[in-house]
């Protein structure tokens, strides 16, 4: 009896292991983690247009050349998580102009300056480098939008950036929004970007502002200047509820030759929609 009870345990076992290998097999992917990085060519040295790659494979024309930008330009790319190669190279060049392995958090939001790192140097051999800044997205109060602002303006003094609704009668404020920031530092707060020459800076936690969102008139000043000065920068842009934006003083004083890279205001908007 003993012997035919271990003959059909036996028999049984191997129906169950036959049955399991008969089983559909599970195919379900787990999508790989990923990051989300903006672009933004802020380097008036460079003339040429900034390719971005975001693996160690170069192939032009496919989906591996994450950006094309010129001077001015934004993309969004959303490279996978961990320690990933991340490099740029000059309109069609052969060899990388940067690369560096940063370590991208799984849905870490940063945004990724191409920009000078001498506040005086703007000529076609100045050195460039790329500041880091992981962003806080999360969405600001009901009725509010979230700012902050970047100098990155080469051969500019330092500033004052004041902010206020574009409305008949407006006058600029008595106090600036952000107050006395030189080549390299962002608002709010006292931060400073890290910016290495030929390299990727560290990421630096860059805060945003919120403000009420409204049609505003930004203009930038000299530090400690009298609010009735006029502005050196001025622009009008939208900031709209629940969106988020970096407000760059960008382009150089005295940009060398015709480049068409004079200092400006440029405004970007992050855009979740487009990771």
């Amino acid at each position: 009896m003993k012997q035919h009870q271990q003959f059909v345990l036996a028999l049984l076992s191997g129906v169950s292991l036959l049955t399991g290998g008969c089983q559909e097999e599970d195919t379900t992917k787990m999508a790989p983690a990923t990051a989300r990085m903006l672009f933004v060519h802020a380097a008036p040295s460079v003339t040429e247009n900034v390719e971005v790659y975001t693996s160690d494979a170069v192939v032009y024309g496919s989906n591996n050349r994450k950006a094309n930008l010129a001077f001015g330009g934004t993309a969004a790319t959303n490279p996978t998580a961990g320690q990933r190669p991340i490099r740029l190279r000059l309109a069609e060049a052969e060899a990388d102009a940067l690369r560096a392995e940063l370590a991208l958090e799984n849905y870490g939001y940063y945004t990724a300056l191409i920009a000078n790192t001498d506040p005086n140097d703007a000529s076609a051999t100045a050195p460039v480098g790329v500041a880091l800044l992981q962003d806080d997205l999360t969405p600001p109060a009901g009725g509010n939008a979230k700012v902050r602002f970047v100098h990155l303006g080469v051969g500019a003094p330092a500033v004052d950036v004041y902010a206020y609704v574009n409305q008949p009668g407006a006058v600029t404020p008595a106090t600036p929004a952000f107050a006395n920031k030189s080549f390299g530092q962002l608002a709010p707060g006292e931060g400073t970007l890290n910016l290495a020459a030929g390299g990727f800076g560290a990421a630096t936690a860059a805060p945003f502002a919120e403000v009420p969102a409204g049609n505003y008139r930004l203009e930038v000043r000299p530090a400690g200047a009298d609010p009735a000065t006029p502005a050196i920068l001025s622009a009008t842009s939208p900031l709209a509820a629940g969106r988020t934006y970096t407000i760059l003083a960008r382009g150089a004083l005295n940009p060398p030759g015709s480049s068409g890279r004079n200092l400006g205001v440029q405004v970007v908007a992050h855009d979740l929609t487009l990771y």
